[in-house]
């Protein structure tokens, strides 16, 4: 992965080996990218539940920051997940209050995420297939999307 990320000329210095050990230190903060995603997932629930005025704000800025972690942490279910979140809450206007079981159900979906295998389980597929209809069918109820 991380071979794919240098790309160009630089990938001609940067030797197989030098690669692997630095794989090797992405993958010593596997757990502690867990344990942050985990608190911030914590956050946005908590957050979605006492719906204050910056609710919006607070829940798409973390969950826009599990996005670049799951990159981090090689967690393909979990950029996909929040993902959702963020485009749920894209066109929304300041003062918007997301829906509070959405956001905390995507946030319990999105814990299913982290453990090891959760990219090659079909039952986490489908559970972030299942996360994606829903927020779109509650923008619709919103007045804010159609079904894709």
């Amino acid at each position: 992965m991380l071979q794919k990320k240098v790309g160009g000329s630089a990938a001609r210095l940067i030797t197989p080996e030098a690669v692997a050990r630095a794989q090797d230190n992405v993958d010593l903060l596997r757990t502690p990218i867990q344990r942050e995603v985990a608190r911030l997932l914590e956050e946005i629930a908590r957050a979605a539940r006492v719906r204050d005025v910056g609710a919006r704000d607070f829940i798409w800025s973390r969950a826009h920051e599990i996005r670049g972690l799951a990159g981090s942490a090689k967690r393909v279910r979990l950029g996909q997940i929040s993902n959702i979140l963020c485009h749920y809450l894209n066109d929304t206007q300041i003062g918007f209050k997301p829906d509070a079981n959405l956001i905390t159900k995507i946030s319990v979906a999105a814990l299913h995420t982290l453990h090891d295998n959760s990219d090659e389980d079909a039952a986490v597929a489908q559970l972030v297939d299942d996360c994606s209809l829903a927020a779109s069918r509650q923008k619709i109820r919103e007045g804010r999307g159609e079904l894709s």
